[in-house]
């Protein structure tokens, strides 16, 4: 904030604001031998103050600024530092004696204001805060505040002073580059008007001889400017060419005018730091934590005008606060790029407050609530939470279902693959709503196997046996498709499972080309991993079937008749294998689903071992859970598999025809 204009001539304004004493007092009540006249006010205690200017409140004048030789009721005086605050002020009380009258003083007061001595200033000059925090035990709070104040006043003035810089350049720049096409402009109309002339000259001279020659023709003699004076006579030994000895050909070719105009519309970039109000933060640090162990959301600085900042250096803070009240200071890296990576550690369990901010103002959506929750100890896996379904083709019922997902809210997606149709549930397993059909067109199926629920809340859909990817609302409506049978990038020979990761991308197991792709969110492809990638190692894949998102923007596969798990690199150009065939610990017989939780535990449907096994996130065995039958918590066939928000193991059983939540 600009300090205020301070007026460098006081005993003009003196001259005013006594008159507009004069009124007052000659306003106030009297008893009819009372009054107060100017010469008397002027003569109250110090002379000067009938050339000093007051606040103009009707409260009594107790303050008095030497610097800006103006009188102050209490009000004023203490408003008069939070306005000013580029410049210290010496303010001294006036004595009850020395004061101004106001309106509402008695006439006997008057009088003896008139016999008083005059006023005394109390102690000696004083910085505005001193006065203020006097006797305060917050004076140290105050003092700092009132330079945080001035610092931002400065700040304010420094803005001003920067923009009226660049607004200088910005004009220097559009300046210069008028006067270039200005200049160009007249370069080019001088050419045209020079081979204009140059034209006209050649056609003149054409033209006279022309006449000449038509004068001759009809036996008239030659003009004298036209013949020699020794020529008696021409002989005409052959026509003038009577054709135009120049063309009207003059062409003005601008070149291709577009990159000038994108030149233009480039010229010049307008930059500033970010701003708190547009800056986003993201993750699932601001959702979700597990207790000891490491979250991290991202922040992304937008600067004033809109445009992601490219370069970093903001001050970004990120403070979280437990249920108890405890605060610590996350940890923020700079990204060197605009964006900030933010790490904490959350150490209780509940709902956690982060607040996020960039030179201390809160930026967008902040402060932000995770819930943080202990870890899944999956050595107390026993019976399941919820059952859903049994064999049929009604509401809530299956015939061999293969892939599941969970949405945000826990509630549960499930491919119901030979009924041609997908079921939503609640996270209780009560039914909630299904879509689908059989058949090619859009939003119709053919034996649909794996399913995902992107950030967006869209259902994704493997439609295995129409060769293809079907994306829907939540709901059920269609949205889009891509893919046709093939093997072509984006092409499929039955795509069996899907997943999706925090942009949305899309991963996909392309069963019978032995390989993995991955698209955007729209469908457009971006790469693929398998079969063909290496030539010194006979298949990377032997039929795909599950497919998740791994640590670290990895992808894990469940390599069905290689009987093991492929962790492919983020970059699709390498991976690494776990486990082999068999039926001990580590060992697989068909694998199938396959998930991740928050902790990096790798979770895999064992379909033919009928059970479950979880990895540790470097592919260490920890423990496993099922075995062969029909009762809750036994198994036949276990095929898809994911996890809920709150950590539950949702598996599709199969062989049984239902699901079983863990």
């Amino acid at each position: 904030m600009a300090a205020p204009s301070y007026n460098p001539y006081p005993g003009d304004q003196a001259e005013l604001t006594n008159n507009l004493r004069l009124e007052r007092c000659q306003k106030m009540p009297t008893n009819g031998h009372h009054q107060m006249q100017l010469g008397s006010i002027g003569s109250i205690g110090d002379l000067s103050l009938s050339r000093t200017p007051n606040c103009g409140c009707e409260d009594r004048l107790s303050y008095r600024c030497q610097e800006c030789n103006e009188l102050l009721c209490e009000n004023c005086m203490q408003a008069h530092y939070k306005v000013r605050v580029t410049k210290e002020h010496t303010i001294k009380r006036i004595n009850m004696q020395g004061s101004l009258p106001s309106p509402g003083d008695s006439p006997d007061s008057l009088s003896s204001l008139a016999q008083s001595p005059p006023p005394m200033a109390m102690g000696i000059p004083v910085a505005p805060q001193s006065l203020i925090a006097a006797n305060n035990p917050n004076s140290t709070l105050i003092q700092k505040t009132e330079k945080e104040l001035e610092l931002v006043a400065a700040m304010s003035s420094s803005i001003d002073q920067r923009n009226a810089v660049i607004i200088a350049e910005i004009h220097h720049v559009f300046e210069t580059a008028s006067e270039h096409l200005v200049k160009r402009k007249e370069t080019l109309l001088a050419q045209v008007n020079r081979v204009g002339q140059a034209k006209h000259s050649a056609l003149n001279f054409q033209a006279d001889s022309l006449r000449l020659h038509l004068r001759m023709l009809n036996g008239s003699p030659p003009t004298p400017s036209s013949t020699s004076p020794t020529t008696a006579a021409p002989v005409i030994s052959r026509p003038l060419p009577c054709l135009p000895c120049e063309d009207d050909i003059i062409r003005f070719s601008s070149s291709d005018l577009q990159p000038l105009l994108d030149s233009i519309s480039m010229l010049g970039h307008v930059a500033s730091s970010g701003c708190a109000d547009l800056t986003v933060a993201s993750g699932d640090g601001l959702k979700r934590g597990i207790r000891g162990r490491l979250a991290t959301f991202t922040v992304r600085v937008t600067d004033h005008l809109g445009v992601p900042r490219r370069s970093g250096r903001d001050l970004i803070g990120a403070i979280v606060t437990d249920k108890t009240h405890r605060t610590s200071h996350a940890d923020v890296q700079d990204q060197g790029d605009g964006s900030y990576l933010v790490s904490w550690v959350p150490r209780r369990e509940g709902v956690h407050e982060i607040s996020v901010t960039l030179r201390g103002r809160p930026i967008r959506n902040s402060p932000f609530h995770p819930i943080v929750r202990a870890g899944r100890d999956y050595f107390l896996v026993a019976k399941p939470y919820v059952m859903i379904g049994q064999e049929g083709d009604g509401q809530g019922q299956f015939c061999r279902p293969w892939g599941v997902a969970c949405d945000k809210e826990g509630r549960i997606v499930v491919a119901d693959r030979s009924n041609n149709r997908v079921q939503v549930f609640e996270a209780d397993g009560t039914f909630r709503h299904m879509f689908g059909e059989h058949g090619p067109g859009p939003g119709h199926f053919d034996r649909p196997a794996g399913v995902a629920v992107d950030a967006q809340g869209r259902i994704i859909v493997a439609d295995k046996d129409n060769h293809r990817i079907q994306i829907f609302s939540f709901e059920g409506v269609f949205v889009l498709k891509f893919g046709e049978k093939g093997t072509k990038p984006g092409q499929f020979n039955y795509p069996w499972d899907v997943a999706t990761d925090a942009d949305s991308r899309i991963v996909v197991s392309d069963t019978r080309n032995h390989r993995v792709q991955l698209f955007d969110r729209h469908g457009n492809f971006l790469s693929k991993y398998g079969f063909e990638s290496s030539s010194n190692m006979w298949k990377h894949f032997d039929s795909p079937r599950g497919v998740c998102w791994g640590p670290n923007r990895s992808v894990i596969v469940t390599d069905f008749n290689n009987h093991r798990l492929v962790v492919i690199e983020p970059s699709f150009s390498n991976a690494r294998f776990i486990g082999g065939e068999g039926s001990n610990p580590n060992q697989f017989l068909r694998p199938q689903g396959v998930a991740v939780d928050e902790e990096g535990h790798i979770i895999v449907a064992d379909s033919r071992n009928n059970r479950v096994q979880i990895f540790e996130q470097n592919g260490s065995f920890l423990c496993k859970f099922g075995t062969s039958g029909t009762q809750p918590g036994e198994l036949d066939r276990p095929s898809g598999l994911c996890l809920s928000p709150n950590g539950k193991i949702v598996v599709v059983d199969f062989g049984n025809n239902r699901i079983q939540v863990f």
